[in-house]
């Protein structure tokens, strides 16, 4: 498991703008002429904000990591407790069972996966590959997206892959198209119900008139 946290916030952790400047050593390797960027100063101002940019995306990881292991961690605790103490618990935080089962997920992932990129990853896709829905992705697949320079599209690809494989059983093509002609028949006749309502709304406007 992840090292322990200190939650506590204390005024000498907070850095200051020479502080982000210090503590990030990377070099800018974006060609501000090539844009039409030539002046000194503002050249200057860039790189400073570039290494700000990148500290406080450092920092996001690292405070979603840290959110994500003190979530997974009461949960833990909460696990040998009462149904529903949890949940009483996160929403005492202002945080919601859903929020919170997402953050348990991403931080599962991290511990089976051991990458930080996981942190960052959007909330559908950790939905998409954690917990029952794991079983349909293989372990290559799951460090594909994790490791892509555009995980929702990476995927969504893999998704496609999948249904266009698994379409090649006729029967489950069959299902499948049953269940969208059931969905988008009731789509219909909502859209159809509420464009009635609309017309009759109008109807009664243009009587007032």
């Amino acid at each position: 498991m992840g090292k322990k946290l200190n939650i506590n916030v204390e005024s000498k952790n907070i850095k200051t703008d020479n502080d982000i400047v210090k503590s990030t050593l990377v070099q800018s390797t974006f060609d501000y002429n090539n844009v039409g960027i030539i002046e000194e100063k503002d050249i200057s101002e860039l790189i400073k904000l570039e290494k700000e940019v990148k500290f406080h995306q450092e920092k996001t990881l690292e405070h979603i990591m840290r959110y994500s292991e003190a979530i997974y961690r009461a949960n833990q605790i909460f696990s040998h407790r009462g149904s529903g103490s949890f949940g009483a618990w996160t929403e005492n935080l202002g945080i919601s069972r859903e929020t919170a089962n997402v953050a348990i997920r991403r931080y599962v992932m991290y511990l089976d996966q051991k990458n930080e990129k996981i942190m960052l990853l959007p909330t559908r896709i950790i939905k998409a590959i954690t917990g029952k829905n794991k079983e349909n992705f293989q372990e290559a697949e799951i460090v594909e997206v994790i490791e892509a320079e555009k995980p929702s599209k990476a995927l969504l690809q893999i998704q496609k892959e999948k249904q266009e494989k698994r379409f090649e059983d006729e029967a489950i093509l069959v299902e499948y198209l049953n269940r969208e002609r059931i969905k988008k028949t009731e789509m219909m006749y909502k859209l159809e119900r509420e464009l009635k309502e609309i017309e009759e709304k109008l109807s009664e406007l243009k009587k007032k008139e």
